[in-house]
């Protein structure tokens, strides 16, 4: 008889039932005497883990977003406006703002969802006792009914109508700067793992992203004063130089450790899977951090005439290999090809093999940046003469993105130079790949230049 009903069932829906707060599942039988028989199935926990899965997906995916608006901009108001928004927005609360610590107090610096004239208002400690809390504890705090928890200044939350918030602290150099909260004011929640994971996911990445934002506000600062004293332009320079060596240390300094935490925990077969996945989100994140920062060491090397070579014979053909194979999955998540013809005769060179890679490497990441999705980037090597006869290698990487301006091919192989089309940092970095690029070919005795037929006609 039940493999029978199994067989006919005659309707089937699932439904959340308020009365029981439960999820059930409903099938409707045929009964031998031509009657209907209902069954309900309770799916709750199985609701409760697709939710949860759903959450913690959603929640990744909007951390990835929230990286790359971090990393595309130096500018410190818009990354604190764009962190708060976007948190708003993930974690689908009322209301969200940043609150920088003040001596016994906090100002308001950014908002989302509240009035502007709220930003630079003032609170005491005894006002915002759940960020003090944060701060101390130094992790994330949720407070599910502000309303009832003794804990806080239950007539201040309710003066602002805020039901819930969750707070997460904003450390850097070991010292808490401020701190990040989002409000529910419709209604009280109640905070799921994977949305306090996000918080202290958030508040760990701004932290970097504000700091390094915080510390080139001082570059531009300290460059301003250097360019309005009477000094020299080699006196100027040489300060410059000093002080991002000085930056490029300590930016590399603090990465180290969350690098190797992140990968450590990474690896973890204990923790769940949508954990591993979010820490090898930040794992690639700080990376990126560092490659740019080690360009900054690498141009302040440059200007400072330390850059050094340790030449050695080498295969250029098996170089240029394993570079693509390094851009091969950025590239293929645009829908971008790549293409080869390498048919140099002689890819022999007497050079840093490290360095090439990395000329290279700066190379075909600009042109996959710079090239929009469903493109084509092509690497062709030729053999060539010059001096008297003495063989060369040619080099050339086409792409078909976005072009250059012809009036800026001269200037983009100069330090921080990007040209008006990356002015929104649409496309992120320093500006400091190509200069690179160009000091260590000048080492090797080479020459680099580039080719465009202009906007939208790609680059060589």
């Amino acid at each position: 008889m039940r493999r029978c009903l199994t067989e006919h069932v005659l309707t089937e829906a699932e439904g959340f039932f308020h009365p029981w707060q439960r999820w059930y599942s409903v099938r409707h039988y045929p009964t031998p005497e031509g009657g209907v028989s209902t069954f309900f199935q309770d799916i709750t926990e199985r609701k409760q883990a697709e939710a949860s899965v759903r959450q913690s997906r959603d929640l990744s995916e909007a951390l990835n977003r929230i990286n790359r608006v971090l990393h595309s901009s130096l500018d410190l108001t818009e990354i604190m406006a764009r962190l708060v928004a976007e948190g708003v927005v993930a974690l689908e609360s009322d209301t969200g703002a940043i609150s920088l610590r003040r001596v016994n107090g906090w100002t308001i610096s950014h908002v989302h969802g509240m009035p502007a004239e709220w930003v630079g208002s003032q609170l005491t400690d005894d006002q915002e006792r759940h960020a003090v809390l944060a701060i101390e504890s130094r992790d994330v705090v949720a407070v599910t009914d502000a309303f009832n928890d003794e804990r806080f200044n239950r007539e201040h939350l309710r003066r602002y109508n805020i039901r819930s918030v969750l707070v997460a602290p904003l450390i850097t150099r070991n010292q808490p700067f401020g701190v990040i909260f989002f409000n529910y004011h419709a209604a009280t929640h109640t905070f799921t793992e994977a949305e306090l994971s996000f918080a202290r996911q958030l508040a760990a990445t701004a932290t970097i992203a504000l700091e390094n934002a915080r510390l080139f506000d001082e570059i531009k600062r300290a460059e301003a004063q250097l360019l309005e004293a009477k000094a020299t332009a080699e006196a100027a320079n040489r300060g410059k130089d000093q002080f991002l060596a000085a930056l490029s240390h300590e930016l590399r300094t603090p990465l180290t450790p969350v690098l190797i935490a992140a990968e450590s925990l990474r690896e973890d077969a204990r923790l769940p899977l949508s954990v591993r996945e979010q820490l090898g989100m930040i794992e690639r994140n700080i990376t990126l951090e560092a490659r740019l920062i080690d360009d900054l060491f690498d141009i302040t090397a440059v200007a400072q005439g330390k850059l050094r070579l340790r030449a050695e014979p080498c295969d250029a053909h098996s170089l240029i290999a394993l570079v693509i194979e390094i851009v091969r999955d950025s590239a293929t998540t645009k829908g971008i090809t790549i293409e080869c013809d390498l048919g140099a005769n002689r890819s022999g060179l007497l050079a840093d093999s490290t360095r090439f890679q990395q000329v290279i490497w700066n190379l075909l990441r600009n042109a996959v940046k710079f090239t929009s999705a469903g493109g084509q980037i092509r690497i062709r090597t030729a053999d060539m003469t010059k001096d008297v006869g003495q063989p060369w290698l040619r080099i050339e990487i086409a792409d078909t993105g976005i072009g250059i301006d012809p009036a800026l091919l001269r200037k983009i192989f100069k330090p921080f130079e990007q040209g008006p089309v990356s002015g929104d940092h649409r496309f992120g970095g320093l500006g400091l790949g190509l200069a690179i690029a160009r000091a260590i070919v000048d080492l090797h005795g080479g020459n680099i230049w580039a080719e465009s037929a202009g906007l939208n006609h790609g680059a060589t």
